[in-house]
């Protein structure tokens, strides 16, 4: 390929974020032949903002299906659904957008709008007009012009300090803070620290990012074992499943055993890092556990529980433990419940086993 090349041309650009958005950017124009094609299956994936609606739509699509979209802004293509993720992850942090902007009537707000991802347009918290302006917005961030929307979010900000709306104020300035957070490496890996997000629970699997569930098995603190199983893109990821036998003396401290499991799990550097954990218990549990990593140098990735028989979702967040319940036909909460009853199942047969070759060794020693 570079024997092939007559010519070079540098971009210097300021993160790696704007350097995913050039490279998509390049190869839609360009179409080079050395980055077009795929070697699986799939088609690259473009992320596209439609306009022919009340409130634009932003959505993941395939190549095959651009045809539908016509006059949208689309962006990409992103030959690889974790760039694609990465992309999402960090616009939808600054800019929220709603997965269902023109699906009126609903009562409640919706998950992401706890966890700050949707601004409630479904649930009419916004108007349209305050709705497309954000994803105008979104849109200047996606297409890399960052001087011209840092410009636009300046003058917004002092606009509102003046007329004494300093609350909306200090959320666009911690936008302008966001954005230029992102021009030091140091700043993008940490802003992509993988977190609680939309992308674990889109109608379209491929955002789906990757989910651990952990649940602990014992009888009186005896035989003692521990499951992680992982979900990626929403469907099990069995080769990536791991059982823990615990440690330490026979104990009914499940939040210390959940502990122990994960400090163990982030022994392993080469294990993909998670998206989100989520712990089969509820604030209890939670609160053990964060307990027993306020003296480690380790930091968790984002972690909900899920509480049995009401099936409510814990999302700690400044020290506090929001409860969520969603409807069962949720995606999100069938993704959750399907991970905690797999959790549950890998850690009883591990424990099972282990409680079989005790019984056996001791009838043999008898």
């Amino acid at each position: 390929m570079v024997e092939k090349a007559k010519r070079l041309k540098v971009f210097p650009l300021k993160s790696e974020f704007l350097a995913l958005l050039k490279e998509a950017e390049l190869i839609r124009e360009f179409k080079p032949r050395y980055n077009i094609s795929l070697k699986d299956d799939k088609t690259p994936g473009f992320i596209v903002i439609s306009k022919d609606i009340q409130n634009p739509e932003v959505s993941v699509v395939r190549q095959n299906q651009l045809n539908e979209y016509n006059g949208a802004d689309i962006f990409g293509p992103f030959l690889s659904s974790a760039s694609l993720r990465t992309v999402l992850k960090i616009a939808r942090k600054i800019f929220s957008y709603c997965d269902h902007p023109n699906q009126k009537g609903h009562k409640k707000p919706c998950f992401y709008s706890h966890i700050n991802l949707c601004p409630g347009i479904c649930v009419d918290k916004i108007n349209s007009g305050s709705y497309r302006r954000q994803i105008r917005k979104l849109i200047l961030f996606l297409r890399g012009d960052h001087e011209k929307l840092l410009h636009q979010l300046t003058i917004d900000m002092k606009k509102k300090s003046k007329k004494l709306d300093y609350e909306t104020a200090s959320k666009i300035r911690e936008q302008i803070e966001a954005i230029n957070n992102l021009n030091t490496v140091n700043a993008f890996t940490e802003f992509t620290t993988p977190e609680l997000s939309s992308d674990v629970v889109n109608d379209n699997q491929e955002l789906a990012g990757r989910i651990e569930g952990y649940d602990i098995s014992h009888l009186q603190g005896k035989w003692a074992t521990a499951s992680m199983v992982v979900f990626i893109g929403g469907k099990p990821a069995k080769e990536e499943y791991r059982q823990f036998r615990i440690e330490g003396f026979p104990s009914s401290d499940d939040p210390k055993m959940l502990a122990e499991t994960l400090m163990r799990r982030f022994l392993h550097p080469e294990w993909d890092f998670p998206d989100l954990i989520m712990i089969d218990g509820g604030e209890p549990q939670l609160r053990g556990i964060f307990s027993y990593f306020k003296k480690l140098p380790v930091k968790l990735p984002r972690m909900v529980g899920l509480v049995k028989g009401e099936e409510t979702i814990i999302i700690p967040e400044n020290n506090l433990y929001k409860r969520i319940n969603l409807p069962k036909s949720d995606p999100f909460l069938k993704t959750l419940m399907s991970l905690r009853d797999e959790a549950h199942r890998f850690a009883r047969r591990y424990h099972h086993s282990l409680h079989l070759k005790s019984l056996i060794s001791n009838s043999q020693t008898a």
